[in-house]
């Protein structure tokens, strides 16, 4: 699925501070870091060698491990993929899936279904994700049977 941009997500502001005053010289900052109240968020926008990467905290209590942006998900739910010599941590391709499904795109959960049918997927973290959606359950139950035929 190709990406229009980078979004990095932070567990503070300070770090976005940081990250944007040490590359402030090498890139362009389309927009300085500002709190954006509705949004509950903190972030600044950046161009990089045309690149648009955006820097966020998002700031919204969550008792949950099941959204790829709040609660405790992208933190203990990840994929590291290789960047070079480095490991880069990204949000779990099963936590995208759930926020596409319940978003209803299926030009983005389209050709995640595709890739779970060859490696294996988290089955159990994505029912968990689309129930705590509101997802109706037959609609859990076809997309977990499909996932788990190989």
């Amino acid at each position: 699925m190709p990406a229009s941009d980078i979004d990095v997500l932070f567990r503070d502001r300070e770090a976005i501070d940081a990250w944007v005053a040490a590359l402030s010289g090498v890139v362009t900052v389309e927009d300085a870091p500002v709190w954006l109240g509705d949004a509950q968020q903190y972030l600044a926008r950046l161009s990089v060698e045309g690149i648009a990467v955006e820097l966020s905290t998002v700031e919204i209590d969550a008792d949950t491990d099941t959204a790829e942006c709040v609660g405790s998900g992208p933190w203990v739910h990840f994929d590291v993929v290789p960047c070079g010599v480095y490991g880069v941590p990204a949000v779990a391709l099963e936590l995208r899936l759930v926020t596409e499904m319940t978003r209803q795109r299926p030009d983005r959960f389209g050709p995640l279904v595709a890739y779970f049918r060859t490696p294996p997927c988290d089955l159990t973290l994505v029912e968990r994700g689309l129930a705590a959606h509101s997802t109706p359950p037959d609609d859990i139950a076809r997309l977990i049977e499909y996932l788990s035929m190989t």
